[in-house]
């Protein structure tokens, strides 16, 4: 498993001022550490959302009070934090998210494409019938993305920003699963096409989750691809190339961090041998903070843009550009899978709900 050696490419410390920027992304000490000026979360529930509030009001470095400069607008005064409830894995949802960000403001410099399901045991399918972790943490997220480029765009233009950033967040176990067959990507719980893979890997709910992680890599990198196919001039003139070719895309593996989502594990180890695996990695995997590193380095680093930039990378800790598995470097796959999201999204929200503001620039 990729994460039992850090690489230190890149620390916390060299995260550059980031006041005045605004970012959307799950809970992030982090960004608010590092000056973010607001900072939009998209998360399923309020609970962990205000349970952070809570660590974050008695934290001393921290100031959740927004400041506006002298050129702020009037909306853009309020608290540094707010909390938008999303369902990634309801298009609906996904949709009604990134109309909201939309509404409360006007500038967007970096989308962590974070949120989404851990692994989960028993086969579920999401409110469109869709595997629920495919349809949380890759199609909830493209829909996020796309809904959301408008405001990426228009922030480097009228802000005179350098660049914008997606980063979405992926995992080593991708690494586990070899195919990803769009026809099983809508199954009935119950299918014998999904069981099949049971058989000849991995358990189902891990492999699920695996798939979904090809997922979002491959979904990473057809947006840094389509975003710079329209940068080279290939678009229809709708948006300004330059602008597209300064959006970069990237997904990151944070490592294996011995947090809440890996008590899962013992549903398949057990409970001694699961508690057993959690301790293994808090002592040789990596911190919360080394996690953070790659996602900022991603976010915020000017070395991001150096050279010809990085787009479509895939990052291990600490920001150490990584070889993925052959099946989520698939840049034909990629593409039928663009095809694949647009076209169920478009039978549940319709054919324009990507809104004129996108056109046909993608």
């Amino acid at each position: 498993m990729t994460g039992l050696f850090t690489s230190r490419n890149f620390s916390l410390s060299e995260v550059p001022d980031l006041d005045g920027k605004v970012a959307v992304i799950t809970i992030s000490t982090q960004l608010l550490l590092h000056g973010i000026s607001k900072l939009f979360i998209i998360a399923r529930n309020a609970s962990k959302y205000d349970a952070c509030l809570d660590l974050w009001r008695r934290d001393p470095r921290i100031d959740l009070d927004l400041v506006a400069d002298a050129d702020a607008d009037a909306d853009e005064t309020g608290p540094r934090t707010q909390f938008i409830q999303c369902d990634l894995a309801d298009m609906l949802d996904a949709k009604r998210a990134a109309e909201e960000v939309t509404r409360r403001t006007e500038r967007l410099d970096i989308l962590l494409c974070h949120a989404g399901t851990p692994i989960i045991p028993t086969p579920t399918l999401s409110p469109q019938g869709i595997d629920t972790s495919f349809a949380a943490n890759v199609v909830g997220h493209h829909i996020l993305t796309r809904l959301l480029l408008p405001l990426l765009r228009s922030t480097i233009t009228r802000f005179d920003a350098p660049d914008a950033r997606i980063v979405f967040t992926a995992s080593s176990l991708h690494m586990l699963c070899r195919q990803l067959d769009l026809d099983l990507l809508s199954p009935s719980p119950e299918s014998p096409l999904e069981k099949r893979y049971f058989c000849y890997c991995i358990d189902d709910g891990i492999w699920r989750y695996a798939r979904s992680k090809v997922g979002v890599i491959l979904s990473a990198r057809e947006f840094a691809r389509r975003l710079m196919a329209v940068g080279d001039g290939d678009g229809d003139g709708e948006v300004d190339d330059d602008v597209n070719r300064n959006i970069y895309v990237n997904s990151f593996f944070p490592g294996n961090i011995a947090t809440e989502p890996m008590d899962i594990w013992t549903h398949y180890l057990g409970t001694i041998g699961g508690k057993a695996f959690k301790y293994f990695w808090s002592v040789m995997g990596q911190s919360r903070e080394d996690g953070a590193a790659t996602a900022l380095f991603l976010a915020a680093s000017d070395r991001v843009r150096e050279g010809h930039g990085m787009r479509g990378g895939y990052f291990v800790p600490i920001a150490k550009p990584h070889e993925t598995s052959a099946v989520a470097g698939d840049m034909e796959l990629a593409g039928r899978l663009w095809d694949w999201i647009e076209g169920k999204v478009a039978g549940v929200l319709g054919d324009g709900w990507k809104g004129p503001a996108v056109g046909k620039d993608l």
